[in-house]
């Protein structure tokens, strides 16, 4: 693989700052700290010439006390990692993730120690998987300690692995889902399953953020209330990025046409 050297990112960072108008960054790089030796020379190079506080991305198999040492170091303030399911077959045999559970926790663990907030992302409805394993995925999140999820559906596109393995799979043949290029696997389920997916979706962030709810969210994914749900769901996102990430690093204007984006989102549901 190929991978810009600390110096060229440092200068490209120097022209942002010189703008005057950046308090916060993101790095989209899915795998920010593959590499030890280039995290420890940017952490220190990054503290001294730039200091902002930042966000970014992991994998569990990439996160140790080393790499995280020098990532809090540099002033990372959120990671974000990917947990996808807590169902061991899914995570590793369906989207060949190759990661354990006990990666996952050991992962998440770190990163709280180094006082870092964690932003987990997981995948609902999967192939093979039932509900429970879903509600399952939510107890893992919330044992990882995840100050915020993202909870999305599997996404499937012709020409994927997966895409392949389903079309040839006799279990799957009534579906007729070789007749779409991409599809989200959960619309392929009855009308039943497929609300409280979507039910679960949205409550899956305020649960992770209030784990006090956990009891209740069998309950709660049967009843027919996906549009407060969503409301409930814009209002949580809304109040986790506006309020404690941008408001604390932007300042209050940018907070507030934050709020109002969603004032917009909310009155258009």
């Amino acid at each position: 693989f190929r991978q810009r050297s600390v110096d060229n990112v440092i200068e490209e960072l120097k022209e942002v700052k010189a703008t005057g108008g950046c308090r916060f960054l993101f790095f989209s790089d899915p795998i920010f700290d593959l590499n030890l030796s280039w995290i420890r020379e940017f952490s220190r190079k990054y503290k001294r010439e730039i200091g902002f506080p930042f966000y970014c991305h992991t994998r569990a198999d990439l996160v140790t006390l080393d790499a995280i040492k020098y990532i809090k170091e540099a002033n990372c303030q959120y990671m974000s990692m990917g947990i996808e399911t807590a169902n061991d077959y899914l995570r590793n045999e369906i989207l060949k993730k190759n990661l354990s559970k006990e990666q996952i926790i050991t992962a998440a663990n770190i990163i709280k120690k180094f006082g870092i907030k964690l932003r987990t992302s997981v995948m609902l409805g999967l192939p093979f998987g039932l509900l429970k394993d879903d509600l399952e995925t939510l107890k893992l999140n919330i044992q990882c300690q995840a100050d915020y999820t993202d909870a999305h559906p599997l996404f499937i596109h012709r020409g994927l692995e997966i895409y392949n393995s389903l079309s040839k799979d006799p279990r799957f043949k009534s579906l007729n889902i070789t007749t779409k290029d991409c599809y989200y696997f959960y619309e392929t389920l009855n009308a039943s399953e497929a609300l409280k997916i979507n039910n679960l979706r949205q409550l899956f962030g305020p649960i992770t953020g209030m784990p006090f709810l956990l009891p209740l969210s069998p309950i709660l994914i049967r009843l027919p209330f996906y549009r407060l749900y969503r409301y409930l769901y814009y209002i949580w996102e809304g109040v986790y990025q506006y309020f404690f990430i941008f408001r604390r690093y932007s300042g209050w204007r940018y907070f507030l046409s934050g709020i109002k984006k969603y004032v917009r989102i909310l009155k258009r549901l």
